[in-house]
């Protein structure tokens, strides 16, 4: 966590017309003010399968909120094949744009 919010303080602190997250896993919020936020969500694994990704409640949680946020805040979300964007968008309730 200690992490994430320096990371956070240095995103802020910098003038940036558009922030890049690779993976959702490793999103984390940001105020977006005039950039443009961009994120890869890969599959749906996790909430296809949560038991057997996210051991606890309290991480399933975690991860609900975590890419519920990600999901939100995007302007645009990548994924990498055109099943992974059904599953994406059936999941999370997206629309998909090919």
């Amino acid at each position: 966590p200690y992490c994430m919010f320096r990371w956070r303080r240095a995103v802020a602190s910098e003038s940036v017309d558009v922030f890049f997250s690779p993976p959702v896993y490793t999103y984390y919020p940001i105020l977006p003010g005039k950039r443009r936020i961009v994120v890869t969500v890969h599959d749906a694994i996790a909430e296809r399968f949560p038991l057997l990704t996210l051991p606890s409640r309290k991480a399933r949680l975690f991860w609900r909120m975590k890419v519920a946020l990600a999901l939100r805040q995007a302007r645009l979300v990548l994924t990498v094949s055109d099943f992974a964007a059904s599953e994406i968008a059936a999941v999370h309730g997206v629309s998909t744009c090919w």
